[in-house]
C-alpha cells in the first residue's frame, strides 16, 4: 500500500481529502473512499464467512461503523 501511494501520491492526497470530508459529515465522500477498499474488504469478509449474503451484510455494517466512528481515527488510522 505504501508503494502504491509512492507511485500515485495524488491518490493518497485524494483519499486523505475524502476522509477529512467524511469526518466533517460529508457522506458523498464515501464515493471516493469506497472503491479504494471495497474489493479487498468484501473478499476478506467472504473468506471469513463463506457466504456471499452474509459477507455483503458485514460489508455494509462495516461501512456504517466507519461512518459512525470516523471521528475517532486520524487520517493515518485507515491506511
Amino acid at each position: 500500500m505504501i508503494a502504491a501511494a509512492a507511485m500515485h501520491p495524488e491518490s493518497t492526497s485524494t483519499a486523505e481529502d475524502a476522509i477529512a470530508r467524511l469526518r466533517r459529515g460529508d457522506l458523498e465522500a464515501l464515493e471516493l473512499i469506497l472503491p479504494r477498499y471495497q474489493l479487498r474488504l468484501y473478499c476478506f469478509l467472504l473468506r471469513l464467512v463463506h457466504e456471499p449474503a452474509v459477507a455483503e451484510d458485514l460489508f455494509q455494517q462495516t461501512w456504517v461503523r466507519v461512518i459512525e466512528k470516523i471521528s475517532r481515527y486520524g487520517l493515518t488510522g485507515l491506511w
